[in-house]
């Protein structure tokens, strides 16, 4: 859907961003539960987040850890964890871990690695599918190519989900599909993905936005230094040699350049629990935030990670327009600039 074609659902949009706020704040989850302990965090988090009544939660993925398994389980698991946060909306974007790594299983009805592909199908069938996430309060709506890329209105700023994950954004390590295939998969979602972007950040300008927010699940930084710029020309069964996130990372510098204020991009994948400008330097308006979750202990028996979810807020502040903080242990993220 393009501008063009939504005069009046612009213009209503108008009207709803111009009502701003000085400082709100919302709550991000991701990358967990992985463990027992995790969930005992999780169970807290809810209890937290539904005390402090935030307008929406935003869900990073990786809903479940690379280890479990694929059967469903993990999916009932988090229909449970957006039942029980009603009648708070949950706008939730796919991880790696529930269908692009899910090839590192077995499928028990075929005794072959799942198919990631049909595993993103079923995501997109129990999850992505029906209206909008938070109906006509947050003006949401889904993109016509890409159901699980939404995107909504609320104080002032536009947020946006957009569909990129880990695992070399799904180019790496596929071993339940044609490689061709996951390729020519991935370069529809990339189109799409890419077009979001900028149709936002154009929508945000034209209805007079105050902030920005893009949300996925996979780190854009999460390069390897010898592959850092290298386009991909193909999925690989291995670790692919080259950088999945060339373009979106482009497209989130030029969507900053373009809309011209505060714009944060939200993302899991990773540790360190940190908030500091995008690296490059190319919009210095252009903000990241690589949320809580995803820790443990390695193998060397040190532990690395914020177990926690992420309370993010909206400042108002010209010079720090975001801040974010662990819910239940009060950490904040460090500063990575």
């Amino acid at each position: 859907m393009t501008l063009r074609l939504i005069p009046f659902a612009l213009a209503a949009f108008v009207l709803v961003s111009a009502q701003v706020r000085a400082e709100f704040s919302f709550v991000v989850i991701g990358d967990t539960p992985y463990d027992a302990q995790d969930q005992r965090m999780l169970d807290a988090a809810v209890a937290e987040t539904m005390r402090l009544k935030p307008p929406f939660v935003i869900h990073l993925g990786d809903f479940k850890g690379g280890k479990a398994p694929c059967d469903g389980s993990a999916d009932e698991a988090f229909a449970d964890l957006i039942e029980a946060l009603k009648p708070i909306p949950v706008f939730a974007t796919p991880g790696d871990n529930e269908w692009t790594d899910c090839d590192r299983h077995d499928d028990p009805k075929t005794g072959r690695p799942y198919s990631e592909l049909a595993r993103l199908a079923e995501l997109r069938r129990r999850f992505h599918e029906g209206p909008p996430t938070g109906g006509q309060a947050l003006r949401g709506e889904r993109q016509a190519a890409q159901a699980e890329n939404q995107r909504w209105s609320y104080g002032g700023a536009l947020f946006v989900t957009v569909h990129v994950v880990g695992t070399s954004d799904g180019l790496s390590y596929v071993n339940g599909d044609p490689l061709e295939q996951a390729f020519s998969a991935h370069a529809e979602r990339r189109k799409a993905n890419i077009a979001w972007i900028a149709e936002s950040a154009e929508m945000a300008k034209a209805a007079g936005s105050e902030v920005l927010v893009f949300a996925f699940q996979g780190d854009p930084m999460d390069v390897s230094r010898q592959s850092m710029g290298k386009s991909c020309s193909g999925a690989a069964e291995a670790l692919n040699p080259c950088d999945a996130f060339i373009e979106v990372r482009a497209a989130l510098q030029a969507a900053a350049a373009a809309f011209g204020g505060p714009v944060l991009v939200i993302h899991g994948d990773t540790e360190p629990f940190t908030l500091g400008r995008f690296p490059g330097g190319a919009a210095s308006s252009l903000w990241r935030l690589n949320a809580a979750g995803d820790a443990g202990v390695g193998a060397g028996g040190f532990a690395y990670g914020v177990r926690d979810v992420t309370l993010v807020t909206v400042t108002g502040n010209a010079g720090t327009p975001f801040a974010a903080r662990g819910l239940t242990t009060g950490r904040a993220a460090r500063r990575s600039d």
